[in-house]
């Protein structure tokens, strides 16, 4: 019954509509319709012009923090000393980010200097996360954003800037950390944007109804490494850096590569807790879990700081 009410309702509004529709056409004629256009169009500009400065704000918001004005600087010098959150002065370059950011299932503790830097990373990428949680709700557009984020995701997606291992461990961070709104981003922005050709100055071309050809224009942002990826180059990095510690060198290589070295150096330092943590983590990514689970017990009784991760947790990483 409420069906049949509602329905009949829609039929009287719609027919009223249609018969003021009518009656504006016929009194006014053709200048009250493009008085509508034009009405319609000045709305639309004033919608875009307000989603504009929403999104002017809230970057400056987001710029307004210690920690992700900290993490920008990061990002954009190669090195460099700056003052970050809680007084604390950091040096840095890509090897010190690296060894700062590995997702705590490889590397499990740090000195004061390194969770400065964690934190002001995890506050930038709260902050992309934020914006994305915008776009998801159709509230700005990826094309808003583009201006102010497109040079950092070039940051932290290709290696023109940074190194491949910076690059490889600050997306396992990423995905480690479930920062999905952030791969997001980087998809939606490496996809380049489509624009219209224009005639050039001086022909007629587009008053002679020439239709001229959308192109892409690439922003040069890359698509980000598979989470998988970005895991496995992260732990061989991690397995690298423990290797020189005690002399064994790993120049590239691969995970198997990588696991066969650090087998090599347990079995010459059995009282290292580091290099039976990595080699349980490189064992995980390998897939022999029960191995992994030895090494993972064994680095925990030589060090307390340690903690036995959930081996799921490092394998269900989706693609």
């Amino acid at each position: 019954m409420v069906h049949h009410l509602a329905a009949a309702w829609s039929n009287i509004a719609w027919s009223k509509v249609e018969d003021a529709l009518y009656y504006v056409t016929k009194h006014f004629g053709l200048t009250a319709i493009v008085g509508l256009g034009v009405g319609l169009f000045q709305y639309r500009k004033a919608q875009q012009w307000k989603r504009s400065e929403f999104v002017a704000q809230a970057i400056k918001d987001l710029e307004s923090s210690e920690r992700y004005r900290c993490a920008m600087k990061m990002l954009d010098f190669p090195r460099s000393t700056i003052a970050c959150g809680g007084g604390v002065n950091i040096e840095f370059d890509d090897d010190v980010l690296t060894d700062a950011i590995p997702h705590e299932s490889l590397k499990p503790y740090w000195t004061k200097e390194q969770e400065e830097i964690r934190l002001a990373f995890c506050e930038f990428l709260d902050g992309l996360e934020r914006l994305d949680a915008f776009v998801r709700s159709r509230l700005i557009s990826v094309a808003l954003l583009r201006p102010y984020l497109i040079y950092w995701f070039r940051q932290l997606t290709t290696t023109e800037y940074k190194s491949a291992d910076f690059r490889a461990t600050i997306w396992n961070f990423i995905d480690g950390y479930e920062y999905q709104g952030v791969r997001r981003l980087a998809e939606r922005l490496a996809r380049g944007r489509r624009v219209r050709l224009r005639s050039p100055v001086g022909q007629r071309g587009r008053s002679r109804g020439v239709q001229w050809p959308m192109v892409v224009v690439q922003s040069r942002v890359e698509t980000p490494p598979k989470p998988s990826t970005a895991r496995a180059d992260a732990t061989v990095r991690i397995a690298r850096k423990s290797l020189e510690k005690i002399g064994i060198q790993l120049n590239g290589g691969d995970l198997l590569t990588a696991v066969r070295l650090l087998q090599e150096g347990v079995a010459s330092r059995p009282d290292d807790a580091e290099l039976h943590y990595v080699l349980a983590t490189a064992l995980v990514q390998v897939g022999n879990t029960e191995a992994a689970s030895t090494e993972f017990g064994k680095a925990c009784r030589l060090d307390a700081r340690l903690k036995r991760p959930p081996i799921r947790a490092l394998t269900d990483t989706p693609d």
